[in-house]
């Protein structure tokens, strides 16, 4: 349905002032959601909670609202802002209204992890992942004991070129409701608010210029959720309350465009910070086999001997470490580091890296800060890189052709983050290189959101550690499959980084042998990461059970189960709290890169209604007039 046109609606701006997290109540019906019901069971309720709110900006553009239904549990809003003044304007927050889960709710956490996690109104300070960044969708599902909610957002990133915030909070005040039926709200937040985080921060905000018009669409859809859930390798029908979401990315991106590997991947260090000191600058690990001394040829038939079995090889530092800016490690130079020294040069000699090749192992480099641009060694200055710059480019292509000369067929992209390079930039850049170098495949670390998931393979931590000994179960951090990948990219390739050195620091006395890097192997695969086994100096002793499964086979909504049937079951999981358990380890995927989590955000205020009013006026150009009473 369309909204009514013209008529006269008090609204109450409330709360302190528009403060950071006030949210906005109205009686116009322009601005409230339509109620969802499943028979007498409310979904959504209006409570006189705006769809929209200004934040903190006093000059917010006020946007046009409509909204069509597909379905009794299903509609969608959409939110067209268009700018008619001589200067760029931000809009604000736009929402789905007031959902009614009661007291206690389970959110589905696809920041870089996939999980889901219990909340509870009286304890619960919110979440709120970027996108693109953290989140892997712009999209959040939530489920209590009778219904499953899913709310996503359409909006055209690569045109747009701007990322939301994806937050959950409990709503308060006028809002809250009865305990029955206690308010939840998903927004996404277009613009910052006064307080941010390291991990909130909206980097590239919505500023519309001046002329121009944006839409917005939230698609809201509900389904009945009965008691039994399915479990971790079955079909997870719940997904399909992000149906719209699905259909509006395939449209969008297309399905995955690169060939999946699957199998394991042994990661070996060749300089390390603990070998860094003014006699070896470059942290070199075998004192004996420095290629600053004896060129690579002695360090890559060290390699060739010792490589456990594994036919596929990733080196890091492979030009070595810095010793004045170590907190600039990894450093971005992986190939150009080469061209300091005649010794270093021989990497690309025939008895350098490509003998690793020739000998039948697949070679892997991993480009430190992947997004960050660096000219010199070691001079302490990097910027952001940029594709659009020509000098930043002739160093990447330079090190891209001594990576081919050395024989190299996969690079891992360390950090490749959206906050230095934008994912606008990053797609057409990672199929620019693609198409130079059609014989090297790339892969992201961290793990991509679902855009760049379908030109590169993408990468996540496996292990979860901090100071309390666990069981072995207890020490994966990825435990089951990632199911919104596997819903919209299908043939996907994601990484898990494992190894032992923050595991051992936990419990020392645990005993790592082959069968324990078997069993924590095939508990990778068995979720469908291909596992990357970094400076584990053990053979693995069934090569042939450590290839990462095909989840989505599994995990798939069966054909028929749409948002308004009932054969949804219950999360096979314990539960778990809002870490579920990770003891505040903040160990990274590859020792540097930016392991960004879901966070938790400080409640937002609720609002206090003040005594003057605000009307607005709908006219028939489509403005809407702002009359304040005093």
């Amino acid at each position: 349905m369309t909204r009514p046109l013209t008529r006269l609606f008090a609204l109450l701006v409330t709360s302190v002032g528009l403060t950071s997290g006030a949210q906005v109540y109205t009686t116009d019906p322009l601005m409230l959601a339509d109620p969802m019901y499943d028979g007498d069971v409310p979904i959504i309720q209006p409570r006189g909670l705006s769809l929209h709110s200004p934040l903190h900006y006093g000059d917010a553009l006020v946007p046009t609202i409509t909204t069509s239904r597909s379905g009794p549990l299903s509609y969608d809003i959409t939110y067209t802002f268009t700018n008619t003044t001589s200067s760029s304007k931000p809009l604000g927050r736009i929402l789905a209204g007031a959902i009614t889960l009661g007291e206690h709710a389970t959110v589905y956490d696809h920041a870089q992890i996939s999980d889901f996690k219990d909340i509870s109104y009286d304890s619960f300070t919110g979440m709120g992942w970027t996108y693109p960044g953290t989140a892997y969708s712009p999209a959040t599902v939530l489920m209590n004991d009778t219904h499953v909610i899913g709310v996503s957002l359409l909006y055209p990133v690569m045109e747009y070129q701007h990322d939301t915030l994806v937050r959950v909070t409990k709503l308060g005040g006028v809002f809250k409701g009865p305990p029955e039926s206690r308010g939840w709200m998903v927004a996404f937040d277009l613009n910052n608010v006064r307080n941010t985080s390291y991990y909130t921060e909206i980097h590239n905000e919505a500023m519309l210029e001046p002329g121009q018009t944006q839409s917005y669409t939230i698609c809201v859809r509900a389904m009945k959720r009965p008691d039994a859930f399915p479990g971790k390798y079955e079909s997870q029908n719940w997904l399909r309350v992000l149906e719209p979401y699905r259909d509006y990315f395939r449209a969008q991106f297309g399905e995955v465009t690169y060939e999946r590997r699957t199998k394991p991947i042994y990661g070996k260090q060749i300089a390390n910070e603990s070998t860094t000191n003014s006699q070896n600058q470059r942290g070199w690990t075998i004192a004996d086999l420095r290629p600053d001394r004896v060129g690579f040829a002695p360090l890559v038939n060290y390699l060739i001997d010792n490589n456990y079995a594994y036919d596929n090889v990733m080196l890091w530092a492979p030009s070595g470490l810095f010793y004045r800016n170590r907190d600039m490690n990894y450093p971005s130079l992986f190939t150009a580091g080469w061209l300091d020294s005649e010794r270093l040069e021989t990497a690309t000699d025939q008895i350098g890296f490509p003998a690793i090749p020739r000998s039948g192992i697949e070679l892997g480099l991993w480009w430190g800060r992947a997004a960050m641009h660096m000219e010199s060694w070691d001079d302490g200055v990097a910027v952001p890189l940029d594709p659009d710059n020509a000098e930043h480019m002739q160093l990447v292509y330079q090190q891209m052709d001594l990576a081919e000369r050395a024989g190299v067929t996969t690079i891992g992209l360390d950090a490749f983050l959206h906050r230095h390079m934008p994912v606008w930039k990053q797609k057409p850049y990672l199929e620019d290189l693609r198409a130079r170098y059609p014989g090297i495949r790339l892969a992201t670390e961290q793990l991509s959101s679902d855009l760049i998931h379908t030109v590169a393979p993408s990468s996540n931590r496996g292990y979860s550690a901090g100071d309390t000994p666990r069981s072995e179960e207890g020490y994966h951090r990825l435990d089951r499959p990632h199911y919104l990948a596997d819903y919209l990219n299908p043939g996907h390739e994601t990484w898990a980084f494992w190894r032992y050195t923050e595991i051992l620091r936990a419990d020392p006395s645990q005993s790592i042998d082959g069968a324990r890097l078997q069993r924590d192997v095939e508990r990778l695969v068995k979720n469908g990461y291909t596992p990357v086994i970094q400076n584990v100096f053990l053979q693995l002793e069934d090569p042939a059970a450590a290839h990462a499964h095909a989840t989505w086979h599994l995990t798939q909504p069966s054909e028929g189960s749409g948002s308004d049937s009932d054969d949804l079951t219950q999360p096979d999981d314990d539960g778990g709290d809002a870490d579920d358990g990770d003891d505040g380890d903040a160990n990274r995927g590859s020792d540097d890169g930016s392991d960004e989590p879901s966070i938790d955000i400080p409640p937002t205020k609720q609002p206090e209604t003040r005594t003057g009013k605000v009307y607005y006026i709908t006219l028939p150009n489509g403005k809407r007039l702002r009359i304040e009473s005093r």
